[in-house]
Parts: structure tokens; sequence; C-alpha cells
């Protein structure tokens, strides 16, 4: 089943954060830090990497003649030589869900349109890594993408202002929701051939009762990263079972395993006196 999921964070410095090394993991390859004179090396995690790459605005994407390694290197480093505040963000970074009944081209394709449309909104360069880990089924998305408007000058990548629009609290909230409607809504034109859908809006917010057990098992699933069939069919089966069989799922739900008995250890008495 198709689920949405978007998560916005930051990645400061006075959390100690590197872009650079950040940049070098999501993207599972290997970035020169000169600030900290230390080379981060991720290739040997590449398996689980389905593509990766530098979008830019549109109208400086054409004019590229870098590879995308080149511009990562640069981008970052840039990036940390403009914002040299021990309180500074250094990027921001979307993490999304992306749908397994997806073929692996359209999933390129859906993470690229998204970069495409983050870049083109805030005038910022985005860095995209699409991960799928071994024998698992989370295949997701990170969007790392400066905080500075970006420009391209004789092939070379110059930041500018900041992205206020995201910082300010009279614009931020409702840029994030914008954000969340692109992505709900450009996911959708990709399953519409699949008769399927996702919705940003949570169950309250779509006026649905959910059961709160099989919502609190698939919510801890989920966080650490896991999303299993039995989970997703559990879900499923809320919206259509009887009440008596929802009430059987959740006493099934609310058993806890037996813990595994205690055996004592036999206390044994030493005796060193001869």
């Amino acid at each position: 089943m198709a689920t949405y999921h978007l998560h916005l964070s930051k990645i400061g410095r006075s959390e100690g954060k590197s872009a650079i090394a950040c940049a070098a993991y999501r993207s599972c390859s290997k970035l020169y830090d000169p600030e900290q004179d230390k080379t981060f090396n991720f290739v040997p995690k590449r398996k689980q990497l389905v593509k990766s790459g530098i979008i830019l605005p549109e109208q400086k994407q054409n004019q590229l003649k870098k590879s995308d390694q080149d511009l990562r290197q640069e981008l970052w480093i840039k990036v940390h030589e403009v914002d040299r505040r021990k309180n500074s963000v250094l990027a921001r970074e979307i993490t999304v869900a992306l749908p397994k009944e997806l073929q692996k081209e359209e999933v390129k394709e859906l993470t690229e349109k998204f970069a495409g449309l983050i870049a083109d909104r805030y005038k910022v360069g985005v860095d995209f890594a699409i991960h799928s880990p071994p024998k698992s089924q989370n295949i997701h998305a990170h969007l790392m993408f400066t905080t500075r408007e970006i420009d391209l000058i004789d092939q070379e990548l110059v930041l500018g202002q900041k992205t206020r629009i995201l910082d300010c609290k009279a614009t931020g909230g409702q840029e994030i929701e914008k954000i969340r409607e692109n992505w709900e809504n450009l996911c959708n034109q990709f399953l519409l051939n699949l008769n399927l859908s996702v919705c940003r809006k949570s169950q309250k917010q779509r006026g649905k009762k959910a059961n709160p057990h099989l919502e609190r098992e698939s919510y801890q699933m989920a966080k650490r990263g896991i999303f299993t069939p039995n989970a997703e069919r559990l879900l499923n089966k809320t919206a259509s079972v009887s009440p008596e069989e929802s009430s059987a799922i959740t006493a099934l739900l609310e058993e806890e395993p037996e813990s595994p008995k205690k055996t004592k250890k036999k206390k044994l008495d030493f005796d060193y006196r001869d």
C-alpha cells in the first residue's frame, strides 16, 4: 500500500553537523571536508543507492557541464565557506517515502521532478539520493538543499541571499504545507494508472477513526524504517472489517508475549576450609 511520508529537517553547525559529511553519506560517495581536513568515504554503502544527482533551477540546469560528483563537492564546500557562524543552518533536508508499487525508472523520475520543483520554487541547489536498503521495502529519498539561492556564473556556483520565506514565522508554515501538497499531487500523478493514491492529511483530519493499537504499531515500525506487508494488511483491514473482527484484532495486539521464564541459578556454597 502506497503511504505518505514527508519529513523536513535542518542540518546546522549548532548540532555539530557537516553538510559535506551528510552529502557524502546520502550519495554513498567520497567527499573531502577542508575545514576538518578529513575525507568522508561512504562508497562501500553504494549497494543501497538507486540514484543520486544535483538539480539546479531550470534555467541554470541547462548550462551545467560538470559531473554531479564535482558539483556536489563544490556546492557543499562553498556552503561551509559562506555560512561560518557557529549557529548557521548549512542545509535543509526533505526525506520522503517512495511508493514501492512504482517501477525503478518511475521512482527516479518522481524524485527528480520533486527536486526540480524545490529548486525552481526557492532558486536553490538540491542534492538528491534514492535509497533502497537490501532486504527491505523501505525505498525512500533524501533531498538536501541549500539555504541560499544559487547562481551559475561561468560554470562556477555562487551562493546568494538566504531563502527567508522558509525561515519567517509568518510564511514558513505555509511553505512547508505547500511542499507537502506538491509531493502529494506529484505522487498521485504517478499512481493514477495503478488506481492508488496517497494523502498528506491524517486520518483524524479526514474524519476517520483509526484503531489506536494498529496506529501505534504502524508508527513504531515506521520509525524503525520497517514497512512490512503484515502491518499494511492490518491497517487496510480496519477500514472494512466488522466490529467483531476489529475487536479481535485489537485484543490480539494488546496481548503481550510471555516473557521467557528466568531459570534460577543454583547457588553453590564453596567452603575453602580444609
